[in-house]
């Protein structure tokens, strides 16, 4: 979208720009600029309601400007007016990139402001999957700047009214690189935030940069001074004045690691003066991409687990919600607890043994000692009862008889088959008897001598008569 310098104040809102493949520009003898969203003019006044807001660019592809001999433009949205932009956004799927032997510049968000006194970019939403590259290839004098967020000003004399720079409230994620290269006399500029200023007078040019936050790679520095850990994530040039700098945040991305998120605070001095301004690091933590584990209460043989959150990506594991508590492997599990056992005997049918309160694990299992246990002593006409009993846990069977003393009752008469006839054989005395057994010789003996004792009396009795 290009707006027309014939329009004095210009407006554009609640608009999309989406394009599925790339936006080029190439030029040969005049500048090139290529950008989702292109403003030449709208001058409007500071805080104006109808300013450009709301507006939406997405690029599938990359964004790419190239010039043989003038100036080069790479840019989400590109503006030369003092209009400023609130609540706009910007995706781009490839790279942002700019390439010119005098002024190259790519950049997320990109103002250059030559005329007036203020550039403000609020509420942005900035993302780059790819890099932001900016390329001078000339051998003279010339410039390349690269950033996510870039603010210049040029043109002005210390006679002009005070300049102001204003990023607040702006997110900017950049996935691949941002940097620049330059010729043999070339000067080069690159940061996730970029803001140049070129007023010549040093009390009236002024930069705020406000509650803002950072998404690039890890770029770190160290200095002998002191233990702290500084990042130059900013790249600012020629800025006569910090306003305000506070409530900024970074969240460096690490190859085969996970991001981590820290507090800015900028730094009075720099590296290089006027070139690359330090920030300090503070409040550091990782930011994880974490699942969540749910609790696993422990057995007797095995181990549970409290809840917790792990991070395949840099394999951490985590204790609250928000990540920011690490803990070791270690601090997760919970031992397994140990069997409980009873202090008394437990038993089956075959066996007895100490059991697990908990979980029924048997231990000092042994067969049983069986020993004859009497619960009643048997009578002369009653039964009794006794039966067998482990003598190390008390198991007992089920009772048996135990017959009475006396044996079967001697009165009992058996029994005679009434339908049985006598015998009309003669019994012989000197053969078996009734019973089928051979009579005893005394027995036959004494029957001899009472049959001759009758015969006797008998004659006797005869004689008398």
């Amino acid at each position: 979208m290009n707006t027309a310098n014939s329009v004095p104040d210009l407006s554009y809102n609640n608009n999309q720009v989406i394009v599925s493949g790339n936006v080029e520009a190439s030029a040969n003898g005049a500048g090139a600029v290529a950008a989702g969203f292109v403003g030449c003019s709208g001058r409007d006044n500071y805080d104006r309601p109808d300013h450009i807001h709301s507006n939406t660019v997405s690029v599938g592809g990359s964004i790419l400007a190239s010039s043989v001999q003038a100036d080069a433009t790479a840019a989400g949205y590109s503006y030369k007016s003092n209009t400023h932009r609130r609540d706009c956004s910007v995706t781009v799927g490839g790279d942002i990139a700019a390439t010119s032997p005098v002024q190259a510049v790519a950049a997320g968000f990109n103002g250059l402001q030559s005329i007036g006194t203020n550039y403000f970019i609020r509420g942005a939403q900035v993302v780059v999957q790819g890099n932001i590259q900016a390329v001078q290839t000339g051998d003279g004098e010339g410039i390349a700047v690269a950033g996510g967020l870039n603010g210049v000003v040029v043109g002005t004399s210390s006679g002009s009214n005070a300049q102001q720079v204003d990023f607040t409230g702006n997110r900017v994620e950049v996935y691949g690189q941002v940097l620049t290269e330059v010729g043999a006399k070339g000067s080069g500029c690159a940061g996730l935030l970029v803001g140049l200023n070129e007023h010549t007078d040093p009390a009236k040019g002024q930069l705020t940069i406000r509650d803002n936050t950072f998404v690039g790679q890890e770029s770190l520095l160290t200095l002998e001074r002191d233990e702290g850990v500084y990042t130059d994530f900013t790249g600012v040039s020629q800025m006569p004045a910090i306003a305000a700098a506070e409530g900024n945040r970074v969240v460096f991305l690490r190859d085969g690691e996970c991001a981590y998120e820290a507090d800015v605070t900028f730094q009075a001095d720099s590296l290089t003066t006027g070139s690359v301004d330090l920030w300090l690091l503070s409040n550091q933590h990782t930011t994880h991409e974490a699942e969540k584990v749910e609790a696993v209460a422990p057995t007797c043989t095995e181990a549970g687990n409290i809840l917790y959150w792990y991070c395949s990506r840099c394999d951490s594991y985590i204790a609250d919600e928000t990540l920011t508590q690490e803990i070791s492997r270690e601090d997760t599990i919970l031992p397994a607890t140990g069997h409980d056992f009873a202090e008394a005997w437990s038993w089956d049918a075959e066996n007895h043994f100490h059991q697990c309160k908990v979980c029924g694990e048997k231990q000092d299992v042994a067969g049983h000692a069986w020993q004859w246990m009497v619960d009643k002593e048997p009578t002369q006409t009653e039964p009794g009862a006794k039966h067998q009993e482990c003598s190390v846990c008390g198991y007992a069977k089920d009772p048996v008889e135990i017959p009475p003393e006396g044996g079967e009752n001697p009165t009992t008469e058996p029994t005679t088959n009434p339908t049985t006839k006598p015998s009309t054989e003669a019994t012989d005395p000197n053969g078996p008897d009734q019973t089928g057994e051979t009579a005893q010789p005394w027995l036959l003996a004494v029957l001899v001598v009472l049959s001759a004792g009758c015969v006797a009396v008998t004659l006797r009795r005869r004689i008398v008569k």
